[in-house]
């Protein structure tokens, strides 16, 4: 989907995130950016669960790492990493996790 229009869910939380511009106090909209930002690593998890699991349903269904990159506009490698749950801050192997590169 690399180079598609925006998705209505994607434009959505844009959409929202936005709107805290719109606040016009001051004090509220700070608050409102704290609680925000309070919630924010738990988002972010959520949806980095929500594409790793996409992944591992493609490849699932048969899918190879090449086709799987993609279609999602990232290389090979970076599929079976997102795949695999590594979050692009170890390097492979630095947590004692699976370092094994993707085959095809």
């Amino acid at each position: 989907m690399a180079d598609a229009e925006e998705r209505p869910e994607v434009a959505a939380v844009r959409t929202a995130v936005r709107a805290l511009e719109a606040i016009p106090d001051a004090t509220e909209r700070a608050t409102a950016a704290t609680e925000l930002l309070r919630g924010w690593p738990e988002l972010h998890r959520l949806v980095r669960e929500i594409r790793e699991h996409a992944v591992m349903t493609m490849h699932g269904q048969g899918m190879d790492w090449p086709e799987i990159g993609r279609a999602i506009g990232v290389d090979r490698s970076r599929a079976w990493r997102i795949g695999h749950g590594h979050d692009g801050k170890r390097r492979a192997g630095a947590s004692g996790g699976d370092a094994r590169q993707p085959e095809g």
